[in-house]
């Protein structure tokens, strides 16, 4: 014997509770144990993921976190004592990706002019997109080519006003967390008007 009503069949007998859904919707169950299914509002866009927004809430969808990010560029800068007067570049690149607190980050700078600083003055890259948390420091990795022949030990620090990308000879940190600026292991003799610089770090931003 054939079943016909001519309403939605309800969840009780089987049914949806629902005469028709959204082609390649997401369907969640009702309000109630017998409530008609209800469908996620949208079909998401490509890399978003479903989040859940708690009980009594349907999820949506969300940009990716926590290894779902897509990279961000930014564009560094390197400075002489702070300085970056004259200096020119061949290459400069950068690409970050914010996974909820952590910064993952890589730059690339090929120097075409030190823009005349060639004395002792401390080379430090800024330009980072997101602020670190003020006063601690971490610790990344760094390649040179052309210049000096010991590698630095890149820190990132925020001094409450600008994080910096600081190029240190040991794993010295201060009793507050900041990197020992007084041990400076590139500066601006140690490098030519063609050096380049590649370097990643990850660092917590506020």
């Amino acid at each position: 014997m054939a079943y016909k009503r001519t309403s939605p069949m309800p969840i009780v007998e089987g049914g949806t509770g629902d005469s028709s859904v959204t082609a390649y919707s997401v369907v969640c169950g009702g309000t109630t144990d017998t409530g008609a299914l209800q469908v996620v509002s949208g079909l998401g866009s490509s890399s978003e993921v479903l989040t859940s927004n708690g009980a009594g809430m349907l999820p949506t969808w969300q940009t990716a976190g926590g290894g779902g990010g897509s990279a961000t560029s930014w564009t560094p800068s390197m400075e002489f004592d702070g300085d970056s007067t004259g200096v020119t570049y061949t290459t400069l690149s950068g690409n970050y990706v914010k996974n909820g607190d952590i910064v993952n980050f890589y730059c690339l700078i090929a120097l075409s002019s030190r823009g005349g600083f060639m004395g002792t003055e401390a080379v430090t890259i800024t330009g980072l997109p997101l602020g670190a948390i003020t006063g601690q420091s971490y610790q990344g990795l760094c390649s040179i080519a052309m210049g000096d022949s010991t590698i630095p030990i890149p820190y990132v620090y925020n001094d409450g006003m600008t994080t910096t990308i600081y190029l240190l000879d040991s794993v010295i940190v201060t009793t507050t967390g900041a990197p020992d600026t007084t041990n400076f292991e590139i500066i601006a003799s140690d490098i030519t008007d063609t050096s380049i610089f590649q370097i990643t770090g990850s660092y917590i931003t506020t």
